[in-house]
């Protein structure tokens, strides 16, 4: 008869050991999937946030470009302007010069006559 109580006690004692391994497995997968999802989460926030560092460049870029360009392009007006006027004072300077050498030549033609 002991041999019996000492066969199922040691039955129980071998299922319960199975049962506390099969427990300690679970958790370890179950801390393993977590370190895994946390791991995941920290992969994307760090993907994100060089996502937004890269969109944040390419919009300075793109801003730094448009005043590059409107620059140029005030440049470019400025100096057109410039050369207009002085066209418009070399015409003007030109038209006073004409101007001046006609009196001359009508007093000159005058004073002969």
């Amino acid at each position: 008869m002991r041999e019996t109580v000492d066969t199922d006690l040691g039955t129980m004692e071998l299922k319960q050991k199975l049962m506390l391994k099969e427990r300690r497995r679970k958790e370890e997968e179950y801390r393993k999937k977590v370190e895994e999802r946390r791991l995941e989460r920290i992969q994307e926030l760090e993907l994100a946030r060089i996502e937004a560092a890269r969109w944040k460049a390419e919009k300075e870029a793109r801003i730094r470009e448009a005043k590059h360009k409107e620059v140029k392009e005030a440049r470019l007006r400025a100096e057109e302007e410039a050369r207009r006027t002085a066209e418009e004072e070399a015409r003007l300077k030109a038209q006073e010069e004409a101007r001046l050498q006609g009196s001359r030549g009508c007093q000159g033609s005058g004073r002969k006559t």
